[in-house]
Parts: C-alpha cells; structure tokens; sequence
C-alpha cells in the first residue's frame, strides 16, 4: 500500500496510515510513505511498520504544472519504477482519504481482468456515465470510462511492461494542455477506459455540493476531492466527525500543523443547496451503487 506526499501533506498521509494500521493491526501487507524528498517521521511512528521510501522521479517531475496542489501527486507516477522489485501489486491511495470501514488491503487480491489498473469512476461521470471527459474530448475520442487516480490497484509487471509511465510523459509532452487532472489526465490519456472498475465505496469522492448521500451508502474509504478538507473546511461543509478525528491526531502528534484552519458554519442558502443537490444526485449514485453487489467484485 502506498502513499505519496511532500514533507508539508506528511500529518495527512500519516493520519491515513495510521488509521489504517489501527483498523488492521494484523496486516499482512507493507504501508509505504513515498516522497521525492528525505522524510523524517515524529516520535512514536518508528516502531508502525510504515516504510519510507524515497523516489527519485524523471527531471520532467517539477516541470508538470500543479497549480494550488503539490507536485508530489505527480509521483504516482513512478511507483513502479521504485517498488515493482519488491511488490507484484500496489495499492495507491491519496493522502486526502478517510478509512471508513475495512480493509483496503482486500483490494490487492481482486481480479483486474488483465487490466494493469483498477480504479473508481471518477466523480464526472457517476451521474452520467457517458459524458464525454475534456481529455478524451481534446484527444479526438468518444465517450469513455474515465477513472480517478485517488485510488488504483497496479498490477506492476503489467503496467511496467506496458510502458504506462514513459506513454504519460509522451502525451505530456504532445499534448501540453491536457493536463486539467494533473497525472490523472496523462493515466486516463494512455488507458483509454481500459481499466478495471472498483466500486465506488473504495474511493467515494466526497464533496459539499451533495454531502448527505455518503451516510446511504456502506461506505470504505471516502476521499475529499474538492478544495474544502476536514482540516481546511473553507465553507463548512464538512461533517463535523471528519473534523474531529483530524483535530485530534494533528494536536497529538503535529501541533504546528500549518495546514489547520479555523472552521467555519454554512450558511442557510449553503445548507439548502447541499441538500437540493444530494437529492438530485440520488437516484444515479443508487444505480452506481447497485452494480456492484460484491464490493470485492470489478467490472472490466
């Protein structure tokens, strides 16, 4: 299992592992912390079975644009190259992610269909899943499935031998402003839909337009995509549990965590339109729940 952030996201990557670790304190399974940069862990992490590994990625690796986000999320796309010696599967997980219930690492046993990647639609397409994507439309393609690259299942030796990462920095380069979705983009670019589908309760793409739906479903991992974060909720649209939990761990063990900020209440209109729009939202996200019956099972 692997997680990639800068030495500024570590207290989130951190937070993610340790609920994990806790959640299965028998695993059987490696948690890796990846980084382009030496990683020091704080007291009481060293004896938590996370390995740190550092990566050296391509020099293209700092001249992706990033906007607002770090770079790090770039080196998903490198895993391969540090890890596949010592693993035949890797499950990446952002950072920005909250284990609900289970254990991700029932992921790494699933069939991927021959597929070098499993992965959750991404949000774009759950109420439509036609819709044609800007990647796709930009590269002169038809509607497709097109999958978030919070969470993704990696068959190693398929993925490495299909060139997957050296394909993403040629497109990178062909197409320089295809890159709206950062290295998701340049994945989707390469796979063209050809992914296995994991349900959507591994990687339930949280944000505060519909924030009610996520208590209908029997939810895994919910990852915070949009820009409000339980430790940064700019609209106070988080639920306040999320909150809490953050709180608690970044004053134990990062007590000048920059990244905290104060909370904030919505407003009655904000509390109206989240409710209007988790509403709306229901009916397709019940029909893209129902397809998959195993959460275990995928679709290829």
């Amino acid at each position: 299992m692997c997680l990639c952030c800068d030495s500024n996201f570590l207290p989130i990557a951190l937070f993610l592992a340790d609920q994990i670790d806790r959640a299965v304190p028998d695993r059987d399974y490696d948690i890796c912390i990846c980084s382009a940069e030496p990683l020091r862990l704080p007291d009481g992490f060293a004896d938590r079975r996370f390995r740190v590994v550092q990566i050296d990625p391509d020099p293209e690796y700092l001249s992706f644009a990033v906007g607002s986000v770090s770079h790090a999320t770039y080196l998903r796309l490198w895993i391969t190259d540090a890890l596949a010696d010592d693993y035949s599967r890797i499950l990446y997980l952002d950072s920005d992610m909250f284990l609900e219930a289970g254990d991700p690492g029932e992921l790494l046993g699933i069939d991927l269909g021959g597929r070098p990647i499993g992965a959750v639609r991404d949000m774009q397409q759950w109420r439509k899943p036609d819709k044609l994507v800007s990647e796709f439309a930009a590269l002169g393609l038809g509607p497709l499935p097109y999958f978030n690259a919070g969470l993704m299942l990696i068959d190693t030796a398929l993925y490495q031998s299909e060139k997957i990462t050296e394909r993403a920095l040629a497109l990178a380069q062909s197409n320089p402003g295809i890159t709206h979705h950062l290295d998701q983009s340049l994945l989707n670019g390469v796979l063209r839909g050809g992914f296995a589908q994991i349900s959507p309760v591994w990687n339930w793409q949280w944000v505060g337009s519909r924030p009610f739906l996520g208590n209908l479903v029997p939810l895994r991992i919910v990852h915070f995509v949009g820009h409000d974060k339980p430790w940064n909720d700019r609209k106070g649209t988080m639920p306040l549990r999320y909150r809490v939990q953050y709180e608690r761990f970044l004053s134990r063990h990062f007590p000048d965590c920059p990244l905290w900020k104060p909370a904030m209440a919505p407003t009655t209109r904000k509390l109206a339109q989240m409710v209007y729009q988790s509403v709306r939202s229901y009916p397709a996200l019940r029909r893209l729940i129902a397809q998959f019956p195993d959460p275990l099972r995928t679709i290829q």
